[in-house]
């Protein structure tokens, strides 16, 4: 393992916690919003110094050439806006310092090679970049991420020996793929690779990121109806205190790809229970859904952990026979409302409590 790579993995261990949560059913942005991050990482430029030699004899310099500090530390600042949770749009500025290099000629063809652009060897690289971001989630708190864009950057080259300096701009391609973790619905870091090709020289860089994004993302999506048996009133009903009529269809509403039995539904529930402990025959169907948004699969498994979150919510707090619970899991294939919208999406993330027939 060299020194890069090594650095590599230090970076993402010093970034990532330890543990993987066991349930995959949670998305790494809960909405649209502003945010703004640091990136700190360690650059590390390919070219090589046979190419570099042979660069400068096809350009007809007699020179002598010895490359240092391929590795240095590397750092920028990120403003972007997250437009969907599985894309957003990132602007950055990054500086991945020096290459240092020692030019061994005249000083004449030196100072010629230098007042001709120096293309064939940048020193520094540092400026703007403008990237796509795309995001997919792995489990409650760790996601994946691919972004593509592309970077100006200011390349200089200096001589010690003749006091100048020299710069240039230039743009190139750069891509990258990593691994992010949410702390929670503001607050989230991610590590990875990015790759430039900028001035014929490919520079990667294994980096680190420190995320806020503005806002109250969860609380954006939270339209909380009562029940599911008929569209949800202007204003929120009270839970009930009565017995459930032998009918029983009632509605569990969720957090966006959250599982979280939310506190104002607990007083159902335990309605729920109590009638479960005067009954010991009766048995529940716990049926999950979730809105539209995600793959299928994953919707699927995200209402499956919702009819689970709700199971577990009774037999850990009533003392209930998980056995008398029934879980089936829909996802987005039998909405209730219209998904096109906030206020529908809200009524699709669900739980729907029907006691099971005899």
């Amino acid at each position: 393992m060299n020194r890069h790579t090594r650095r590599v993995v230090a970076l993402a261990g010093l970034t990532l916690p330890l543990s993987i949560p066991a349930q995959a059913d949670s998305s790494i942005w809960s909405g649209d919003g502003l945010y703004l991050g640091g990136t700190l990482g360690v650059a590390h430029s390919g070219i090589s110094q046979q190419r570099v030699a042979d660069r400068f004899e096809s350009l007809g310099y007699d020179f002598e050439v010895e490359l240092e500090d391929r590795n240095r530390w590397a750092w920028g600042a990120i403003v972007g806006y997250q437009w969907t949770p599985h894309f957003a749009t990132e602007l950055g500025y990054l500086d991945m310092g020096a290459l240092d290099a020692r030019i061994t000629g005249q000083p004449s063809e030196v100072r010629r090679y230098l007042d001709s652009g120096a293309d064939a060897l940048p020193q520094t690289l540092a400026g703007w970049e403008l990237a796509a971001v795309g995001t997919y989630p792995l489990s409650k708190r760790y996601y994946v991420y691919g972004r593509v864009g592309v970077m100006a950057s200011r390349s200089k080259a200096s001589s010690a020996e003749l006091a100048q300096e020299w710069a240039r701009s230039t743009e190139g391609p750069s891509f990258g793929l990593g691994i992010g973790y949410r702390f929670n619905s503001q607050w989230r870091t991610r590590a990875g690779i990015s790759y430039y090709d900028l001035d014929n020289q490919r520079t990667s860089l294994a980096s680190v990121s420190l995320i806020y994004q503005f806002g109250e993302p969860s609380q954006r999506d939270r339209h909380v109806p009562s029940v599911a048996t008929a569209p949800p009133p202007t204003e929120r009903e009270p839970a009930p205190v009565a017995t459930p009529p032998p009918t029983l269809h009632l509605a569990i509403i969720f957090d966006y790809n959250s599982v979280e039995v939310s506190g104002e539904f607990q007083p159902r529930l335990r309605v729920v229970a109590n009638h479960l402990h005067q009954n010991p025959n009766k048995r529940v169907l716990l049926t999950g859904h979730s809105d539209s948004r995600g793959p299928s699969d994953y919707n699927r498994t995200l209402s499956k952990h919702r009819a689970k979150s709700v199971r577990d919510f009774m037999v850990e707090t009533y003392n209930l026979n998980p056995d008398r619970f029934e879980l089936r899991a829909l996802g987005d294939t039998q909405p209730f409302a219209d998904n096109a919208t906030e206020e529908g999406r809200a009524l699709n993330r669900r739980v729907i409590l029907d006691w099971v027939e005899p």
